[in-house]
C-alpha cells in the first residue's frame, strides 16, 4: 500500500471508529445481527469419516471401528459404499445375500452459522450488510455500491456520506432496542440456570450428608 493511501486509511479508520461503525459489536454489526438473517452452511458426511472428507480419500477407512464387527452384516455396514454401474452405466442391483442387501444410509447433515446478512429492501432502503465469520469481514453496500468494508479488524474501504449513514442511524435505533432485549433475556436465563445448578448442588449435598 502506498504511503498516501495508508494515511487515508488511517484517517478513515479514526472516523469510522468515532462513528461506531467498526467491529461486529459496532452499529453495522448490531444491525446485521438483530435485523438480518443468519448465513447457514450445510454439509454432508458419512458417519465413519471426517466431516467433508469424500469417499475415496486416503483417510477413508481411518475412522472405521473394526472391533465392532461381530458378523458379516456388521462388517458390511462398516465398509464405505459406492454405487456400482454395469457396462451401460446403469445402476446394478444389490448382490444377493443378507450381508449385501442391508440398507446402508449413514449420511449425516451438519449445519453451522457462518455469518449474517441484512437486506433493507423490505424496509424501503437499498442497503445490504453482510458479515462472514471465516474472514471476519463486514461489508455494507448502498444502492449497489460498496461504501464500507473491514476485514479482521482492519478497515479496507469507507466512503463517508450522510446519504447512507443516516439510514444506518435509523436502523441502529431499532436494532439496539432488540439487542438490549436479547441481552436482558440472556442474563435472565443465565441467572435462572445458575440458580438451578445451585439448588441441584444443595440437594445432592443434603442427600450425601443427611442434612
Amino acid at each position: 500500500m502506498r504511503e498516501i493511501e495508508k494515511r487515508i486509511q488511517e484517517k478513515r479508520t479514526v472516523k469510522a471508529t468515532q462513528n461506531k461503525l467498526m467491529g461486529f459489536n459496532g452499529k453495522l454489526g448490531c444491525i446485521v445481527r438483530n435485523l438480518g438473517q443468519p448465513l447457514v452452511s450445510h454439509s454432508e458426511s458419512g458417519g465413519f469419516h471426517d466431516l467433508g472428507m469424500p469417499l475415496g480419500s486416503s483417510s477413508e477407512f481411518t475412522d472405521v471401528s473394526w472391533e465392532d464387527a461381530r458378523s458379516a452384516n456388521d462388517f458390511m455396514r462398516l465398509l464405505p459404499t459406492m454405487e456400482m454401474l454395469d457396462a451401460l452405466g446403469n445402476p446394478m442391483p444389490d448382490m444377493s445375500g443378507n450381508e449385501w442387501s442391508e440398507p446402508r444410509d449413514r449420511t449425516n447433515t451438519y449445519t453451522a452459522t457462518v455469518g449474517w446478512h441484512f437486506d433493507g429492501l423490505s424496509r424501503g432502503i437499498h442497503l445490504e450488510i453482510t458479515y462472514k465469520e471465516y474472514d471476519k469481514s463486514l461489508v455494507a453496500i448502498f444502492q449497489g455500491r460498496e461504501v464500507y468494508r473491514e476485514q479482521a479488524g482492519e478497515l479496507m474501504a469507507y466512503i463517508p456520506s450522510p446519504t447512507w449513514e443516516d439510514k444506518i442511524e435509523q436502523l441502529y435505533k431499532v436494532a439496539k432496542l432488540l439487542d438490549d432485549e436479547n441481552k436482558r433475556k440472556e442474563r435472565e436465563e443465565e441467572i435462572a440456570e445458575a440458580k438451578k445448578e445451585k439448588e441441584k448442588w444443595w440437594k445432592e449435598t443434603r442427600n450425601k450428608w443427611g442434612l
